[in-house]
């Protein structure tokens, strides 16, 4: 049927991937922290209790240092 023959496509890490292999990505502990912001919050929008609602008000207590030194002039 003929010559069929491939093309290799280079693999590339994405930047974030590469960082963290060297041991340079300082975004870890915020990134983690708005992964539980956001699982905090869906918490309380499924269950509306005030264990949830208090959980995620620390969530966002946890993240706004991050926050305010983001935009931090």
């Amino acid at each position: 049927m003929g010559n069929r023959s491939g093309v290799v496509v280079p693999f590339r890490r994405p930047v974030t991937e590469a960082l963290r292999v060297l041991g340079r990505c300082e975004d870890d502990a915020p990134n983690a922290a708005w992964d539980d912001l956001l699982h905090a919050a869906l918490r309380a929008w499924t269950w509306r209790d005030p264990e949830a609602l208090s959980a995620l008000a620390d969530a966002i207590a946890f993240v706004r240092p991050h926050v305010d030194r983001d935009w931090s002039v």
